[in-house]
């Protein structure tokens, strides 16, 4: 028997349409595999721009907070009659259990100022002008907290009138 040519490409068509199906289910496959990786690294870059954002909100409202509580602490030192140099520390209560606080009292001398080269007309020496006080007083606030298990410190330093604040009496030498 012989084969006729017009025979034999019915055959070789339906390989050929077979080879080309397969071909474009493959491709196919390969588009979805392309498709669903770029989907995914979006979203992944979404939700960590917006985990980003949740956190730097949460630091702003700490933050702002904080400047509060730092005002609340230097207000209740200011607010007594009369000081001493101190530290003191401990935690806050209620909704701002999380923060903690500590400030320090001391007295902050006040320097003399210098000559300058060439003084002007009418200066009057460092050494022969009188000041009316010596120091200051110095408050020095600082409120610790953790947020996303990182600590954060933020501080507050501010003067007040030395006049408040209570010196001990310098204890005199006797001479026997």
């Amino acid at each position: 028997m012989k084969i006729r040519p017009s025979e034999s490409r019915p055959s070789e068509s339906r390989l050929n349409n077979r080879q080309q199906r397969s071909r474009r289910d493959g491709y196919i496959l390969l588009e979805t595999t392309v498709a669903l990786v770029l989907l995914s690294l979006g979203s992944y870059a979404i939700h960590g721009a917006i985990r980003q954002a949740l956190i730097m909100r949460g630091q702003a409202q700490d933050y702002t907070q904080v400047r509060f509580l730092l005002e609340r602490i230097a207000a209740e030192v200011e607010l007594q009659p009369m000081v001493q140099p101190e530290s003191q520390s401990g935690r806050f209560s209620g909704e701002f259990s999380r923060f903690s606080w500590s400030y320090t009292l001391r007295r902050v001398d006040v320097p003399k100022p210098k000559t300058p080269p060439f003084p002007p007309q009418g200066w009057v020496e460092p050494e022969d002008f009188e000041y009316e006080v010596e120091y200051l007083g110095g408050i020095t606030a600082t409120v610790t907290w953790q947020r996303a298990g990182q600590p954060y410190s933020e501080s507050l330093e501010t003067l007040f009138n030395p006049f408040r604040l209570w010196q001990p009496p310098e204890e005199e030498e006797y001479q026997w």
